[in-house]
């Protein structure tokens, strides 16, 4: 069926309830909505409160002084563990390029205690592990955890795997008091994520650490690079599968019945995550260890491949699904959900599909939050009406827009669907799909037909344009048109079939009329970056001087 047949069977279904509601005509979403894995509301709901209560007037005090006693002696054991082994910095990469003798392994033993008490602290009781390798004796030096969801992850792998684990982690963990400590005794890699040497001497360190003439800590690595709230696996980072070795996977099934314990997006604040752990009457968590997977040849050529087959095979264990959700969607969530903007999509997809990249998406957020009036992170009717300029039309024909744009028929349009709608304004969209847009715009009344005489002096005015600016003007327009009357869908359809300058030039006058295109976005994006571009130089510029 057509879309103006659709148009006419949705007519005569809402005439059929009421005369007086006005036919609608959805329009499709295009970008594929997809489960937010940054999104976690974490109210204070009134059973929160009560344990809140319960636990903080028995057992907070107490796992408060053990919580606080573990941490501090774990930092007594690391420090004395790592005294006199100092980092190595290689290009920007700190670590160690040999494992720690006996007497540091055993000075650094009792840390799987004090691992224990901290865990303890947080509300976890008990870690059951559910261990599927057919045989437990061979090691893997790199084990890959998922899904990374708080803080807690890292001391209950080190629970399952005693006393220690190395990690990567970013080198500003080293300024950190007390915590900085057990990285260091468990021979971590810590990378300076802003210099691309260090990236690259980490990559080859990580390799180091991957071949079985390791004889330290293995390696934990949380692929995906950032917590999420557990719900999906997002894109893994390539840094375990690039060596091509053999990895552990390990997977962590938190059962949160009444407060996902996930640091996102409510949960965002450590010392509120840490405190509400700790306000619970028991965290639950299943850890399962998975057969070591070993690459094959195709999987060895391309770490990619490597990585997203280890992520599937994690995800199915899990029975959670996959996003392809990257770092520049990390950024990009985080500045979104102080907007209350919902990301229901993966920028990887906006990119492939409309050429947009992140820096542009932030400055169409940043438009899209100045339509947002009320802060709810959609645009109402009238929120919509406003920022395409659709004041003085028929209130049937913003209707029609409106619902067009409404993909999903929530009653108000998303950062999702305000993103699709600028790219039928761009032309970065079928010309069927441009063509339901430039038949509603022009449809000023409301009635589903567009009047021929409105075309018309719509394109005398183009041609008035094009005569100043000098370009050529669509003279043959219309040539095949009636001479006065007014179109259906199926009638404008087929006259843009015949003459197809018709559509652009359209949809040009609509982008002037609306004032919003991906073009003035992406060149103030390239304007912003050329000055932090330009900001950074002269402060490194800075620094060489001094």
């Amino acid at each position: 069926m057509s879309w103006a047949g659709e148009y006419s069977a949705t007519k005569k279904a809402d005439a059929s309830s009421s005369a007086d509601q006005p036919c609608i005509a959805r329009g499709t979403s295009v970008l594929l909505k997809v489960p937010n894995p940054f999104d976690l509301k974490a109210p204070w709901t009134k059973y929160e409160i009560f344990k809140a209560a319960v636990v903080g007037c028995s057992l907070f005090p107490v796992r408060l002084v053990v919580g606080i006693a573990s941490v501090l002696l774990q930092a007594v054991f690391a420090k004395a563990a790592a005294l006199g082994a100092p980092l190595e910095n290689d290009r920007g990469c700190l670590c160690h390029r040999e494992p720690f003798g006996f007497l540091r392994r055993v000075i650094r033993a009792p840390m799987c205690v004090t691992n224990r008490l901290t865990l303890w602290s947080l509300g976890f009781w008990y870690v059951p592990v559910d261990d599927r390798r057919s045989n437990t004796s061979k090691k893997v030096n790199i084990i890959v955890g998922g899904p990374h969801m708080n803080l807690a992850d890292i001391y209950i792998m080190q629970n399952v795997f005693p006393p220690v684990l190395g990690a990567v982690g970013k080198a500003d963990l080293l300024q950190v008091p007390i915590m900085c400590n057990s990285g260091v005794a468990g021979q971590g890699i810590f990378v300076d994520r802003k210099n691309p040497d260090s990236r690259h001497a980490c990559k080859e360190a990580i390799a180091r650490r991957a071949s079985k003439s390791w004889t330290g800590p293995p390696l934990l690595i949380f692929p995906e690079g950032t917590t999420a709230n557990g719900k999906v696996l997002i894109q893994f980072k390539l840094g375990p599968f690039s060596p091509g070795k053999p990895v552990l996977p390990v997977i962590l099934k938190y059962h949160c019945k009444h407060y996902n314990l996930a640091w996102v997006d409510e949960n965002a604040n450590m010392g509120l995550n840490v405190l509400r752990m700790m306000l619970q009457f028991a965290n639950f968590c299943t850890v399962t260890i998975l057969d070591p997977y070993v690459p094959n040849e195709k999987e060895i050529e391309d770490p990619i491949l490597f990585a997203n087959n280890v992520r599937t095979a994690m995800a199915d264990a899990l029975e959670i699904g996959t996003t392809d959700h990257s770092y520049d969607d990390v950024w990009f969530s985080f500045n979104a959900i102080k907007g209350k903007v919902s990301q229901d999509f993966e920028i990887g997809q906006v990119k492939k599909m409309y050429d947009l990249d992140l820096d542009a998406l932030k400055v169409l957020l940043r438009r899209f939050k100045e339509f947002d009036k009320d802060n709810s992170g959609t645009l109402s009717k009238g929120e919509f009406e406003h920022a395409l300029q659709l004041e003085g039309r028929q209130s049937a024909s913003i209707d029609r827009l409106f619902s067009f744009f409404d993909t999903d028929n929530s009653g108000n349009v998303s950062y999702r669907e305000f993103i699709q709608a600028l790219a039928l304004l761009s032309g970065r969209c079928s010309s069927l799909s441009q063509a339901k847009l430039a038949f509603l715009i022009y449809d000023v009344d409301g009635t589903g037909r567009v009047q021929v005489q409105l075309l018309r002096d719509a394109l005398e005015k183009s041609v008035a344009h094009t005569a100043i600016s000098g370009e050529q003007p669509p003279s043959k327009l219309l040539a095949s048109a009636p001479a006065s009357g007014d179109l259906s869908f199926d009638e404008f359809w087929k006259l843009i079939e015949k003459e197809p300058e018709l559509l652009e030039t359209t949809l040009q006058l609509a982008r002037e009329r609306v004032g919003l295109s991906f073009e003035e976005s992406v060149e103030q994006a390239a304007e912003e970056k050329a000055r932090r571009d330009q900001e950074r130089a002269k402060k490194a510029q800075g620094k060489k001087e001094k």
